[in-house]
């Protein structure tokens, strides 16, 4: 993984504007999954409060009254017989950055609400009791993630409400769900990786049509 000065100064131009917005919140906390969107979220934001740091240790004027505290958590839902060991590369990922990482194993039970969206209730139920008031879950979704979500609710027959997609920041419990790269589109996020030489996870779910957000893809 790389932490040249390319990756610095990359990081600083594609998403500082995004990450500056957030600065108010003391913890953030990355929901890492090891996919190519969560590892450039993770690189990314590393990089960018390291340079904080940085300017902070080196300049009598830095104005931020605290930089953010940078934790990960990762989510096993058990539903794959690799789960294991994408557990293993995330905090093998973390552990080359330094950033301390939370692993946390659910038991997915779909009860005739389907798997995907009982795997989805599952970690956001696991986000908000990991999350305290002062802290804000980052997570990955970029542009063609929105462009899916407006196409799914379009058609279930979502009202206006529905239609606007996800927001780029919203409360869940305590705390908040901001998503940094929703302006992002995966081509920026894959070329990012590409300069960057980070390894990430290929979900083999991501191609099952069995799954809502996959068949809309095709």
């Amino acid at each position: 993984m790389s932490h040249s000065n390319t990756s610095n100064s990359n990081t600083s131009t594609s998403y500082a504007e995004a990450y500056k917005a957030l600065l108010c919140h003391q913890h953030w906390v990355v929901a890492f999954s090891g996919g190519l969107d969560s590892t450039v979220l993770l690189h990314s934001v590393y990089h960018f409060l390291h340079s904080l740091r940085v300017a902070q240790s080196q300049d009598a004027t830095f104005e931020l009254p605290f930089v953010p505290r940078l934790t990960a958590l990762h989510i096993n839902h058990q539903l794959q017989s690799v789960s294991d060991s994408w557990e293993q590369h995330c905090q093998l990922v973390c552990d080359e950055l330094g950033v301390p990482l939370e692993i946390k194993k659910v038991a997915v039970q779909s009860e005739g609400k389907g798997l995907e969206n009982a795997a989805r209730q599952a970690r956001y139920t696991v986000f908000e009791a990991c999350l305290a008031a002062d802290g804000v879950l980052l997570m990955g979704h970029h542009a063609n993630d929105q462009a899916e979500t407006l196409l799914m609710r379009l058609f279930r027959g979502a009202g206006t409400r529905g239609a606007a997609g996800m927001p780029t920041q919203r409360a869940l419990g305590k705390a908040q769900i901001a998503r940094p790269l929703l302006k992002c589109s995966r081509a920026d996020l894959a070329a990012y990786a590409s300069l960057n030489e980070l390894r990430f996870i290929e979900d083999p779910s991501n191609t099952d049509e069995s799954f809502d957000r996959n068949f809309v893809r095709q």
